[in-house]
């Protein structure tokens, strides 16, 4: 449950972001899949995410879905004149919360 009294901490276990990392969890409305938040966190050495009450305030109250991510982007170590990237993502299972 997530209760829209004041900013939620979301805390991952895990290691925290390296360079070039990022998280990203959407939470969104289970009926009304267009109503959602997206909250990203792309500093160095963080192991949570800080979601704001004016995106919170955003979703209706009721049963929500929520999506992680985590993501890493690179140069690649040999490559053409254009140049390239290494991306890497790994997503979480859905899992369900309450918005309140």
């Amino acid at each position: 449950t997530i209760r829209r009294t004041g900013a939620f901490t979301y805390n991952w276990v895990g290691d925290p972001l390296a360079a070039n990392e990022a998280v990203g969890l959407v939470i969104g409305n289970e009926v009304v899949r267009t109503n959602f938040q997206v909250f990203l966190q792309y500093t160095a050495g963080s192991n949570n995410l800080v979601l704001p009450l004016s995106q919170l305030n955003l979703l209706p109250v009721g049963s929500s879905y929520c999506q992680l991510d985590r993501q890493i982007e690179t140069d690649a170590p040999q490559v053409t004149s254009s140049g390239g990237k290494i991306r890497g993502k790994v997503r979480a299972r859905n899992k369900s919360v309450y918005i309140k």
